[in-house]
């Protein structure tokens, strides 16, 4: 059952932090320990008062004591003179302080046995503090460890990253050469497939012209090879 005080507590810490917060186990766990050392606190003062109480009571006893020892002596002298009404009177205060003396002595069992139990319910109180505390002291060491893990892997992320960039720089660049390379390359194989497509275009046009049929189609042959060959240096590179 959850006491007051917690009660009190987790009302004040909802309003302040939310539900979540108010009801972790780890608060949870700290607030029980600060309530429980507020109430050995609390019980120690009262465990003092209580033993203050006690030796008052203890005082009023011996002196109730000596009180009744007087009215017994009182007793026995009105008893040997024979004052009926002397001893009657003697007899009523004995049996007065009779009443007190057990009144006060049940008082004082009283109050010990709740200084009993008041050191019972400390020595629990303690000992549950001492077991939170154990139980926070090992949940903020996995946690400790748990964050230099976390550390150590995001550390590795981060090389592994620099390197990964470093990487894909380099590739870029590598590309950005080859594709340069490339684009040169293509270029002048176009140049030189379009100078002999048009050195095999002249000739065909002088051996028309010159009416040699002969010559003619082998510069046919030769403009077809021409434009053949440029067009196979394209695509076999591409």
């Amino acid at each position: 059952m959850v006491s007051s005080a917690r009660q009190e507590l987790i009302a004040m810490l909802v309003v302040l932090f939310g539900e979540a917060i108010a009801r972790d186990p780890e608060l949870t766990a700290l607030t029980d320990r600060a309530i429980a050392e507020e109430a050995a606190v609390l019980a120690e003062g009262y465990r003092v008062e209580a033993a203050k109480r006690i030796e008052a009571l203890n005082a009023q006893l011996a002196s109730q004591a000596t009180s009744f020892d007087q009215s017994l002596e009182q007793v026995r002298e009105h008893a040997a003179a024979d004052s009926i009404e002397d001893l009657r009177s003697a007899r009523a205060n004995v049996e007065t302080l009779t009443a007190q003396l057990a009144e006060m002595t049940r008082e004082r069992d009283e109050l010990q046995s709740k200084i009993e139990g008041i050191a019972d319910r400390i020595r629990e109180a303690q000992s549950l503090a001492r077991t939170q505390l154990e139980e926070a002291q090992q949940r903020a060491t996995e946690l400790e460890e748990a964050l230099a893990t976390s550390s150590a892997s995001l550390r590795e992320t981060e090389f592994s990253l620099t390197e990964t960039k470093a990487a894909l720089v380099e590739a870029t660049a590598l590309a950005e050469e080859a594709q340069t390379s490339l684009n040169k390359y293509q270029v002048e194989t176009l140049t030189e497939a379009i100078t002999e497509a048009m050195s095999a275009y002249r000739a065909r046009t002088d051996a028309i012209a010159a009416e040699n049929e002969k010559a003619s189609r082998t510069e046919d042959a030769r403009l077809t090879a021409a434009v053949r060959k440029a067009f196979h240096a394209l695509s076999h590179k591409k």
